[in-house]
């Protein structure tokens, strides 16, 4: 058996680690322990080797130790391997500890990280090699005399490398609790010639296939006892040559395919009981449990009628089964205590001890295992429960501990440590009461409680559980939302709150008439909920704490209609040849009733708005047209002014009716129609398909922005488009913090025409549309709001005869995928906000030159606080001189114009305009003075903040 001395505890770090042999013996007054330490600035390879000159190489140390003295490596460079030459004696041995690595290949042609050579008395205890380079872990030449215990052994590289070599001239090795690995080779191997050599409580692993665990040859005095061997599709323990010995008490993986091996040389020499293997029933036909003397047995009861070996052995391992081994495993109080070599501890150090669900089958106390480890009472603390969890100082809690013990040993005491500071507590129950005085610093921290079961034999255990104590404070709901622009009226719930004590639920009114929702925790992800339309609606959370208490909040919660725009404008109303209504002029008086839910591409349902370009064409006289939805009364708003002769667009955003019309009313004379519906609004979930794309947008309005003047250059071209000629322009794909561009608002607006013409605007990527955006006579100012997608981001505008100029400002964004909240579109009956002829929403007088016009929105015609922006049909009229209006939302005028009018013209032009934080937005007219009429159709308001 090995000698047993007192070690000095281990110390770990990235270093090596050296055992090195003396030959003196050392003086009285010399030190016992020597240090390496190559990371200290003081370090010297000429000594003295104290703590505080340490040497800075394990060589150093090697060569200077004495019989009787530690070498500890706390830090070394591993340049080359270590020889160790000098001995101990008997009364004296030399000990070394730590931890020796390499990651690269050594030029020594072989060898060893570490090697004790013509060397005796030596002990390495706690010793940490890892080799990954070109030679062994550890090495013995010619040694006798040496002890290795509680060993962490690696070796790989580039061809089969062992963790431990034992050479054939090396004797009375004892090897005990070594966790050797190799990558390939032999985990151990033992050369012939070698005698005495035992290794007990120890797991062998080799990694890649075909290695070995144990590898001996010719060996004499061989003790295998309480061994665990995974070699991987190789050989468990194989011995060859002339050797003497015995095995016993190992258990050898099912994954080796030759578990134990021994040549017809030994098998008369070689004792082999009380192992573990896995017996071939059949379905292994690779699988070898015995090859004993050139023959293989496929069962332990086979080999023991054949040979009279093995009458004790196991042979029903499993994969589950190995290495580790759980209660009620066969390998548990079976082994033999007497086995040679057997060790009185296993590889973790623990003692043998009865398991008392288990049978005592094993020799002498029965205690004995088989394998490298000892099934421990699986005594534990699994549980530190706290009653209440959380609350504010003071606070009472009683703390209860739960003890797993199958094998109910007796507990005969616990001791409460609560983390306090305050004085630890004795109780003969699990279970205690303690108030916590004061909160934890830093606030939000956490007390561990840690609680000490006592058994009566002595052992003891623990475990933890933490609590939170904070101050005093209030219970404080929050409630947050999701929202995803596919599912416009859907929202996603997240309610939390702040409180002292654990929050223990929430109450969720959605303020639409649908039931509540429960949900228990502090946090809880509630089921997406759908509100019956677009609106604001107001969502109260109530929540509850372990304090007793409930607290209510409030959030309004904007839900709107999502934008889809066609690929290619739709053309669905044309009177002049009888598409989409009769083939005639409408009357004086007159209205028509346009089909948009299911017409065009149009989705039958969840239209809420639609987005068309409406021209008129062939007026008799000058006029008005409303757009409206069908069902509901006709308001006093207007869409499109126009004069006799004047052919005049104007995109009109407006609500569809319940029924999926919307209606078109002609104020006076007679006029042709012609509609181009460029997108919807959606409120139910709209999904992709090839007219339709993307599937759903969210809107950011921007400060009007000019990107193309041909008057002077701006980009790209100083000249009027010719005509056929199409000019492009890319858009940006993505905007920072906000998301993916799918579509742009665009206000586009021709000047300075020599004949009649019309402009189509595109997606570059679309075949070119036969409808049109922007129609102009000679010499005409005209501009319209242009919504267009922009799926490879650039668009094309497209001039069909004559010359003109081209003015586009952006007006805002929709994106496909926002990083910011939903921005959803709600879509009113047409109000007139501002009409200043007669004093509607403003002063009655006109709006004169270079001059601000304010108009409140928030708060009037149910548009709430916080909208984004409003869609307006902005009128300009009776102008006594040239000028052009812009709206925008306040601060400084941006260099862009919505609507161009000469003197006594009157224009109307859809916008889009960004709400100021006071809730306003600003028209600016440039020149001579102007009234102006503003009708609200829609507006934009973001959801409720995200959680």
């Amino acid at each position: 058996m090995p000698r047993s001395r007192a070690l000095p505890a281990a110390t770990t770090a990235t270093a090596l680690l050296l055992a090195v042999l003396g030959i003196a013996t050392a003086h009285a007054d010399a030190p016992t322990t020597l240090y390496v330490d190559s990371s200290s600035a003081a370090c010297s390879d000429t000594g003295p080797g104290s703590s505080a000159v340490p040497f800075c190489t394990a060589q150093a140390a090697a060569d200077t130790v004495d019989p009787g003295q530690t070498v500890m490596v706390l830090s070394a460079p591993t340049t080359q391997p270590v020889v160790l030459t000098r001995s101990g004696t008997a009364q004296a041995p030399i000990t070394f500890s730590g931890v020796f690595s390499r990651t690269s290949a050594f030029n020594t042609g072989g060898g060893a990280l570490l090697t004790v050579k013509n060397a005796q008395y030596i002990d390495l205890d706690n010793v940490r090699v890892h080799a990954v380079s070109d030679v062994a872990a550890v090495s013995l030449v010619d040694a006798q005399h040496v002890n290795l215990s509680r060993l962490t052994l690696y070796a790989a590289g580039s061809g089969p490398l062992d963790a431990l070599d034992i050479d054939g001239g090396s004797s009375d090795v004892n090897v005990t609790a070594c966790n050797c690995q190799a990558y390939a080779g032999a985990a151990i191997k033992v050369a012939a010639s070698a005698s005495h050599i035992t290794l007990a409580s120890s797991r062998l692993y080799v990694l890649q296939a075909n290695g070995t665990g144990l590898d001996v040859e010719g060996t004499t005095d061989l003790r295998v006892a309480g061994v665990s061997v995974d070699s991987n599709n190789g050989t468990g323990v194989s011995i060859t040559g002339v050797s003497t010995g015995s095995i016993e008490n190992t258990a050898i993986s099912p994954r080796s395919l030759t578990q134990i091996k021994v040549a017809a040389e030994s098998a008369a020499s070689i004792t082999a009981d009380y192992n573990a293997v896995r017996a071939d029933t059949g379905s292994y036909t690779y699988l070898t449990a015995y090859n004993w003397g050139g023959k293989r047995y496929a069962s332990s009861a086979d080999f023991y009628a054949a040979t009279g070996q093995g009458r004790h052995d196991l042979d029903t391992l499993t994969d589950d089964s190995f290495p580790a081994v759980a209660d009620g495993s066969p390998l548990i109080d079976s082994g033999d205590a007497d086995a040679p070599g057997e060790s009185a501890t296993d590889l973790g150090g623990h003692a043998r001890v009865d398991d008392p669900l288990v049978p005592n089958t094993g020799t002498g106390a029965g205690t004995t295992d088989r394998g490298a480890s000892e099934f421990q009472n699986p005594f534990s603390v699994s549980a530190v429960a706290m009653a209440p969890t959380q609350g504010p100082a003071p606070l009472p809690v009683t703390v209860t501990a739960t003890v797993q013990d199958t094998w109910s040993t007796p507990v005969t005491g616990y001791t409460f440590d609560f983390g306090d500071g305050s004085p630890t507590q004795d109780s003969t129950e699990p279970s205690v009461s303690h108030t916590f005085q004061n909160p934890v610093a830093p606030a939000g921290g956490t007390y561990t409680v840690t609680v000490t079961a006592h058994r009566a034999d002595g052992v003891s255990t623990k475990g933890s559980g933490t609590i939170q104590v904070g101050s005093p404070g209030p219970l404080v709901p929050r409630l947050g939302f999701t929202t995803e622009s596919w599912k416009p009226v859907s929202v996603g719930t997240t309610p939390s709150a702040t409180s002292p004590w654990a929050v223990t639920g929430h109450t969720v009114d959605y303020g639409d008439g649908s039931p509540v929702v429960h949900a228990d925790g502090p946090k809880p992800q509630l089921p997406q909920h759908t509100f019956p339309g677009p609106g604001t609606y107001t969502v109260t959370d109530t929540a509850t704490d372990a304090g007793g208490r409930t607290a209510t909040v409030s959030q309004p919660l904007t839900v709107g209609t999502t934008y889809v725009s066609l690929t290619t404008p739709q053309r669905f109303l044309d009177t002049r040849i009888g598409a989409g209504a009769p083939r005639a002029k409408l009357g004086p008086g007159g209205t028509v009733k346009v089909k948009v839910a299911g017409a065009a591409g149009i989705p039958s349902t969840g239209v809420a708005a639609v987005t068309m370009n409406v021209t008129d064409v062939n007026a008799s006289t000058g006029g008005v047209v409303t757009a409206y939805p069908d069902g509901s009364a006709r308001p006093g708003t207007s869409n499109l002014n126009f004069r006799a002769g004047q052919v005049n667009p104007n995109l009109v955003t407006v609500q569809v009716g319940q029924d999926g019309y919307v209606d078109l009313y002609n104020a006076s004379g007679t006029v042709d129609l012609a509609a181009d519906i460029q997108g919807f609004f959606s409120n139910i979930p709209v999904a992709g398909t090839n007219d339709i794309e993307p599937p759903g947008t969210y809107y950011l309005p921007t400060t009007p922005t000019r990107v193309v003047d041909t008057r002077i250059g701006t980009g790209g071209q100083k000249a009027p488009l010719t005509p056929g000629q199409c000019l492009s322009h890319q858009f940006p794909a993505v905007l920072p913090n906000s998301g993916a561009v799918a579509a742009v608002a665009l206000n586009v607006t021709a000047t300075g025409a020599g004949s009649g013409g019309w402009i189509g605007v595109y997606p570059s990527e679309s075949a070119q549309p036969v409808t049109s955006n922007l129609n102009f006579q000679a010499g005409q100012t005209t501009s319209n709001l242009v919504v267009v997608p922009v799926p490879d981001d650039t668009v094309q505008f497209c001039n069909h005869a004559g010359h003109v100029n081209l003015i586009v400002d952006v007006q805002g964004y929709y994106f496909s995928l926002a990083q910011q909240p939903a921005t959803g579109y709600l879509p009113v009956a047409p109000v007139r906000l501002v009409d200043t002829r007669d004093g509607t929403g403003a002063p009655k007088r006109r709006l004169g030159a270079d001059s601000t016009l304010r108009i409140k929105v928030t708060g009037t015609n149910g548009i709430p606080a916080g909208a984004t922006a409003v869609t307006v049909n902005l009128t300009g009229t009776g102008s006594d001189r040239a000028t052009y209006l812009t709206a925008y939302s306040g601060g400084t005028r941006p260099t862009a114009s919505n609507i161009d009018l000469t003197a006594g013209e009157t224009r109307p032009v859809l916008a889009t305009v960004p709400v100021d934080s006071s809730g306003y937005i600003t028209v600016y007219n440039a020149a001579g003075t102007v009234d102006v009429v503003a009708d609200l159709e829609g507006y934009y308001a973001p959801a409720a903040p995200l959680p």
